[in-house]
């Protein structure tokens, strides 16, 4: 069941990322193709905002795997703790 679970979410993250990264590449043509033109200033704003957003979803990915990682559920941690020497 967890397996599923987590399995469900990496797809739904890659779909996410997938679509993040084909709508970045259109804003990127779209800028291309008129250079020095008003709607080149828009969609480049438009882009900003996209890559802003990839950013801030990649950061929240990131951190997620760092907290749960593949181990979400079965985390063996092990910790070492050494008395202090008081003197």
């Amino acid at each position: 069941m967890l397996d599923r679970k987590r399995a469900e979410e990496q797809i739904a993250a890659d779909e996410k990322l997938t679509s993040i990264s084909g709508d970045i590449e259109t804003y990127v043509t779209l800028a291309a193709k008129r250079p020095n033109s008003d709607s080149s200033t828009i969609v480049l704003k438009d882009l900003d905002r996209e890559l802003s957003a990839a950013e801030t979803y990649t950061a929240e990915l990131e951190t997620q795997t760092l907290l749960f990682g593949r181990n979400r559920f079965t985390s063996n941690a092990i910790m070492t703790i050494k008395p202090a020497r008081l003197y």
